[in-house]
């Protein structure tokens, strides 16, 4: 391709153009996620799981940016380690060889981390496609050598009236989170979420909590935390993304992070947690509320978030390679 050149980013210079350039991929790949300038510039001025000078990589032809790479390094809490990585490319680009090669510079530096893992207890490379959408994203992941391992499921509730009302057991409360509140609701939902996919040293170390509680949708006000006398039962850790808002031309709450520790499951704590979460989604503007769930959670979360009114909007593949 003439004029094609590969660079690290030049970061103060280049948020903008890369956000449009992920943004427009994922839009194309079928994804509904939305990445800011202002994002960008917070992680990489304090990365937690990569480094922006390595793990990076910019596309170009001629001036214009038209593709990213980006590798993200996570420990799961076991001692096993997982490497993500995402080659974002604009649709009109997308002929040739390109994206391959984005895909093998980003293996290659994947390996080159993973070496100097002596002592890890497994290492995968992991990828993901949205399952349903015909594109060349998912086609190549299968044509270099990924497997499927799990799948997610997007759900949605379409309408947020007629919100159904349940109860908390007995000496179960709610009430407003105090910023004295955080660090314990934080370590309750480390605890209850542990053996969930997702649960990595990254995510509930003492960095993962500064980042999520200094992120841009962090905001106590919105969450519905149970309590038993001064220990937290289960909560609902909702969010709003205005820029993700805006982005896409919806209003939509997210009604993520929800747990119940172990002594008080089956006993309808996360029912009527997730109930109260819709009615403050709904009433801060919001006309659907959304929320993601591995399609195996051990807890068998996708019954009751069915019958709670959610519906599959969308559903995603996970794929890896193990390195051995």
């Amino acid at each position: 391709m003439h004029g094609l050149s590969f660079r690290k980013p030049n970061e103060s210079e280049d948020f903008e153009r890369i956000a449009k350039v992920v943004n427009e991929s994922w839009a194309a790949d079928g994804i509904d996620a939305v990445r800011t300038a202002d994002e960008l510039e917070k992680n990489f001025a304090n990365p937690i799981d990569f480094n922006p000078k390595e793990d990076c990589l910019i596309v170009q032809a001629g001036t214009e940016i038209i593709g990213f790479s980006e590798v993200t390094s996570q420990e799961k809490l076991d001692g096993e380690f997982r490497y993500w990585h995402y080659p974002h490319l604009l649709p009109g680009f997308r002929f040739g060889n390109l994206r391959r090669t984005m895909i093998t510079w980003n293996e290659e530096r994947i390996r080159t981390i993973a070496a100097a893992r002596t002592n890890a207890r497994r290492q995968f490379i992991e990828v993901y496609a949205n399952t349903k959408e015909r594109n060349d994203w998912k086609e190549l992941i299968v044509e270099t050598g990924y497997v499927p391992t799990w799948y997610l499921f997007e759900m949605v509730r379409s309408n947020l009236e007629k919100i159904p009302d349940y109860p908390f057991p007995d000496g179960v409360e709610t009430r407003p989170v105090r910023n004295e509140d955080l660090r314990k609701i934080w370590n309750a939902a480390k605890d209850a979420l542990k053996d969930q996919r997702d649960s990595t040293k990254e995510k509930w170390n003492d960095e993962g909590f500064e980042k999520s509680t200094s992120s841009p949708g962090h905001d106590p006000r919105l969450w519905q935390i149970a309590w038993h006398g001064d220990q937290v039962v289960g909560g609902v850790l909702n969010y709003i993304d205005t820029d993700e808002n805006e982005s896409l031309g919806r209003k939509w709450g997210h009604t993520e992070e929800i747990f119940v520790v172990r002594p008080w499951r089956k006993k309808g704590v996360a029912r009527a947690l997730i109930a109260r979460s819709l009615r403050v989604i709904r009433d801060h503007g919001m006309e659907k509320a959304t929320l993601d769930v591995d399609t195996e959670n051990p807890s068998g979360a996708l019954g009751l978030y069915k019958a709670l009114g959610y519906e599959v909007e969308r559903q995603f593949t996970f794929y890896h390679k193990e390195l051995r």
